[in-house]
């Protein structure tokens, strides 16, 4: 920092152990360890780990180190944290507030250590800030939807997440929305953790968000649905294998089997991205406090929004190599 370009005429630097002083850690809302915390007056920001350190698997013992670009980036635009909005649509805030295993209230904490600055709506944000709506698993009321549709048009940045669900939460989707949501839930005997529905590895795409994922330590889904894409420039974030399908619980109760006469056969689309403004994901739950501590989930929820917002290729560059040199004694 101090051989940049920056002026910086009293930066001082403090190192906090958190294992001696977990109070001071937890007043400054750090979750991931190392971060950092960079404080002016009362004014804050933490860079977490995954922008201190990259993800991409290195040959030999060592790691990539992003902080130096990360650090003064975020001295530069010390003043211009990157809002982003998040809205339960008909659930007003409780979710973002609920502590519950099922609630999502660590996922502003962790958009704040990642140097966003998160607010929630009540309604159907308008503005041209990325947003973050989380579609409930039944039909929405016919404005929320039109005005969800609306903000689509604009094409202001959006993630839309959806669940496992017989009905779409936007409706029949207009021929403009280029996309068809599959609500069945995916099975796919490959990428499942367990027997049943749930706890879905997805498969990693040639995506650029996909390129800063740890393939050692992959997003979590507790499961999800799927999606087809009419648009010419969508590309898949995350899919599912060749050997999964959308599993309709409706045909018997023998557990998943695929029926080729009646479901899809994979590989499907769980997160898809249709065009660079819009980003579907099969599933919320991966982001509910249950799972946000899964580092695989934060890292793709913070790509993803860093595409969004054109960030994706400037938080991560000119890296310089740790060697890990092991002593033994």
């Amino acid at each position: 920092v101090c051989s940049s370009d920056l002026s910086v005429p009293s930066l001082s630097v403090r190192w906090i152990d958190p294992a001696s002083n977990p109070s001071q850690v937890r007043e400054a809302g750090i979750r991931t360890l190392p971060s950092l915390l960079i404080q002016k007056k009362e004014k804050k920001l933490v860079i977490g780990r995954s922008r201190l350190f990259g993800s991409r698997p290195q040959t030999g013992n060592s790691r990539a180190f992003y902080g130096e670009t990360a650090i003064i980036e975020a001295l530069k635009n010390f003043e211009l944290t990157q809002p982003v909005t998040v809205f339960f649509p008909g659930q007003g805030n409780a979710p973002g507030i609920d502590p519950s295993p099922g609630g999502f209230s660590r996922l502003l904490e962790v958009l704040r250590t990642e140097a966003f600055q998160p607010s929630m709506e009540i309604t159907v944000p308008e503005g041209p800030e990325p947003a973050l709506i989380f579609l409930p698993p039944v039909t929405l009321d016919s404005k929320i939807s039109k005005q969800i549709r609306r903000r689509l048009l604009k094409e202001f940045p959006t993630i839309l997440f959806f669940e496992p669900s017989p009905v779409n939460p936007l409706g029949d989707s207009p021929e403009e929305m280029r996309f068809e949501y599959l609500g069945f839930p995916v099975a796919d005997p490959l990428r499942n953790t367990g027997s049943e529905l749930s706890f879905l590895i997805p498969d990693v795409s040639k995506h650029p968000i996909a390129g800063f994922l740890n393939p050692r330590l992959p997003a979590l889904f507790p499961g999800s649905a799927s999606f087809l894409s009419r648009h010419p420039a969508a590309k898949p974030i995350l899919r599912s294998s060749p050997f999964s399908w959308a599993e309709n619980p409706m045909y018997g109760n023998a557990g998943p089997r695929f029926d080729p006469e009646r479901e899809k056969k994979g590989p499907l689309n769980l997160v898809l991205d249709m065009g660079g403004k819009l980003i579907l994901f099969g599933d919320q739950g991966f982001l509910s406090n249950q799972f946000l501590n899964h580092p695989g989930n934060q890292e793709l929820l913070v790509h993803t929004l860093r595409y969004l917002t054109g960030q994706l290729q400037t938080s991560l560059q000119f890296p310089r190599f740790i060697q890990n040199r092991p002593l033994q004694i």
